[in-house]
């Protein structure tokens, strides 16, 4: 058979399935046709190109299209602009051909889809300008984000098909762009999926080890889950509710983040029991006194832990997700996480912002969501009017719009939704603008404290103010809001446009403003892209450097400099040593290298702004240079355990420790210390050894400095 029959047969097949599932979405004939009329435009522009799995390209608009209907929920429009999304990106069809035969709103989706092609300055980031592009299409059309998160997913679940520099580059925008912004859409299984899959091609060992243990123990979890719902069922069909049980597949990324959050082991994650309830409401009870009656009649048969408690049926997240969690002991001593939700909230749990809307016909109330997709919108009015680069707007809203949410309460009990690490400031500012200039301290729980405090979630804050105040340069240093910090800017600039005006009095000791000022250059330490490194421990110091082999492989880090080498620089938000699994990014002269963990947080980000500078990079074997690293550990306190590992460490192992702390409560201990190592074999032994000394429980190697 040809390549061209076979090929034909996928792609029908492909297109057949995608039918099956679209077909009942489709409102009346006139959308059927224009579904057939997308797809047979697409498979004729497409035709005879490939995509690097091997497959006909097609298949991954048809794929895309899938996941809009499948994932998401999305219905006749959205299809088709999946079909076509790439039409005219790649082939000889135009937005007007579109325009003419699908309309203004559909050619509208496909024209959102496209990326920006062009020259920009080299102060400008192509994937910052296109990531922003497509976040202005939330103010016109929600579903230009939607369609783009299914082709991004489509992408990931092909990732290996890539070479590995562009791996690293699309695993860097989708973690630092992609997951946080599904996450805020309420889109929890693609966000889950597109976490997984990065995790995956950027830490496949750690990935593939986790994963072994979920599959050794599915069967053994399955039975245990079983025996823990047989009581809770029976309380529930005695008392007249009709539910079912649902047991969420379990996340590899989550397991891994909650292991290195909580210094915990495998065995010891929440997240390896989950039930989830799902109730049909019942008339005349609201879905929130179910929740709880539901949790009464949990309780009757389990124990439940009150500290991890969450309520978020009445107070919805700000993707608009709504639940009641709680934890009891089940059989065996085991700790289960039980989710309780209706119908309702069930799909809005997987379906995020799709489900949100379709039921939020029934209510006229405005939402966290709703309140976010404002912030949204003042965001890029705000960046319009103070002239803010596209960089610097895409890390504002990625720190001010896209990290974890928590709640705090006014004095009168209203709930505001704030990121995590906001402060007094920044809750001063969300209140009101006149507010946050006036703001000079703030109560927390009753208590004073100073605008920098930062806030946990339940707190209650009063912003206490005065007339004479007003914003000062370091409040930039402070908020971490976007709203915040531009309010801030715009009070400042235009405190120092009125300065300059001419004729302005200044008070006393003050330059003349009428003389031009005068700077002086600030000397602030490298972060990131260093031009040359010297490391090492004590007065052994080398300079290292990286060599290419050829154009083909990577570029070996080695100790010893040459007039043909490349500086290097190990990267201070993450460490890496010897062994790691590691990327590099040039410098924009393409004179020097940074050195990152592939899975450390900064290099994400710099992966998704600055995906050209994106080099593999490999160690040579490191003899003379030692490297920092920092170890976290606890068990059992005794009588000489510092003096025991302070021995084991420097005298069996004659490793140089730079800093040691231990502190000991209720027979506890708890320590961290700051030592150099030559590589990730040499720091696996030493782990290995320490982890023998009477009374250590666990050793963990960590990103923080003592």
């Amino acid at each position: 058979m040809e390549q061209e029959e076979l090929d034909n047969i996928l792609i029908q097949q492909a297109f057949s399935e995608l039918w099956a599932l679209c077909r009942d979405r489709l409102k009346d004939e006139e959308e059927r046709q224009g579904v057939r009329l997308a797809f047979n435009i697409a498979n004729a522009s497409h035709r005879g190109a490939r995509r690097r799995s091997g497959e006909p390209y097609i298949m991954h608009p048809i794929a895309v299209a899938r996941i809009v209907v499948e994932d998401i929920g999305l219905a006749y429009k959205s299809i088709v602009a999946a079909l076509l999304h790439d039409v005219v990106e790649d082939t000889e069809y135009t937005l007007e051909d579109v325009r003419e035969m699908f309309g203004d709103k559909i050619a509208s989706i496909v024209e959102g889809l496209t990326k920006i092609e062009g020259i920009f300055d080299k102060t400008t980031s192509l994937q910052a300008e296109n990531f922003k592009r497509i976040l202005q299409t939330m103010n016109d059309d929600m579903r230009v984000i939607l369609i783009k998160l299914a082709d991004r997913l489509h992408n990931m679940r092909t990732l290996d098909a890539m070479p590995e520099h562009k791996r690293l580059k699309v695993v860097g925008e989708t973690m630092y762009f992609f997951v946080p912004l599904a996450n805020r859409l309420g889109l929890y299984n693609i966000k889950t999926e597109l976490e997984d899959i990065s995790m995956k091609a950027s830490d496949p060992e750690v990935y593939r080890e986790i994963q072994q243990k979920l599959e050794a123990g599915a069967s053994e979890r399955q039975a245990f889950i079983e025996r823990f719902v047989q009581p809770m069922k029976e309380k529930l069909d005695a008392a007249g509710i009709r539910f079912e049980f649902k047991t969420p597949a379990k996340s590899v990324y989550s397991i891994w983040k909650k292991m290195n959050e909580q210094y915990i082991s495998f065995e010891e994650t929440y997240d390896l029991f989950t039930v989830c309830i799902v109730f049909h409401p019942q008339e005349g009870k609201t879905e929130r006194a179910q929740c709880w009656e539901i949790y009464q009649l949990i309780t009757d048969v389990y124990r439940s832990r009150i500290d991890r408690l969450h309520d978020w049926s009445d107070t919805p997240k700000v993707n608009g997700y709504e639940a009641l969690h709680c934890t009891v002991i089940g059989p065996l001593g085991s700790w289960v996480d039980v989710q309780i939700r209706s119908v309702r909230m069930e799909e809005i749990a997987h379906r995020g912002v799709v489900a949100y809307w379709k039921y939020k016909d029934a209510t006229t109330q405005e939402t966290e969501l709703d309140k976010w997709l404002q912030q949204v919108k003042e965001m890029f009015a705000t960046s319009d009017n103070n002239n803010n680069n596209t960089l610097e707007f895409l890390e504002h809203f990625h720190h001010g719009l896209l990290d974890s949410e928590m709640y705090v309460y006014t004095p009168k009990g209203e709930s505001k939704a704030l990121p995590k690490g906001a402060t007094v400031l920044d809750f001063a500012y969300y209140v009101h603008t006149a507010i946050g200039h006036k703001a000079i301290a703030g109560k927390v729980n009753h208590r004073l404290q100073s605008l920098n405090y930062v806030l946990n979630g339940g707190d209650q804050v009063e912003v206490i103010t005065a007339e004479t105040q007003r914003p000062q340069s370091d409040w930039l240093n402070i908020a971490i809001t976007p709203k915040a910090k531009a309010q801030i800017k715009e009070f400042l600039k235009s405190e120092t446009q009125d300065l300059q005006q001419p004729g302005r009095k200044t008070g006393s000791g003050q330059p003349d403003p009428s003389e031009k000022p005068q700077y002086r250059e600030e000397k602030k330490p490298v972060r990131y892209w260093g031009l040359h490194f010297l490391m090492g421990s004590g007065d052994k110091q080398k300079e290292v450097t990286a060599l290419p082999i050829d154009k083909k492989t990577p570029y070996l880090l080695k100790e010893n400099a040459t007039d043909k080498s490349l500086s290097y620089t190990v990267a201070t938000c993450c460490e890496p040593i010897p062994g790691d699994d590691i990327t590099g990014f040039l410098d924009e002269t393409g004179k020097s290298v940074t050195i990152h963990k592939k899975k450390c947080h900064v290099a994400y980000q710099l992966a998704a702004q600055h995906g050209d500078r994106i080099i593999q990079v490999r160690w040579s074997k490191h003899t003379a240079m030692s490297f920092l690293v920092h170890l976290s550990l606890h068990g059992l306190d005794r009588i000489g355990i510092l003096n025991d590992l302070t021995n084991v460490i420097t005298g069996e192992l004659n490793v140089n420790i730079r800093r040691v702390n231990l502190e000991a409560h209720d027979g506890i201990f708890e320590s961290a210390i700051d030592l150099y190592v030559h590589d990730t074999n040499g720091l696996d032994d030493l782990i290995d050894k320490v982890k023998k000394i009477k009374g250590v429980e666990s050793v963990k190697r960590t990103e923080k400095e003592i």
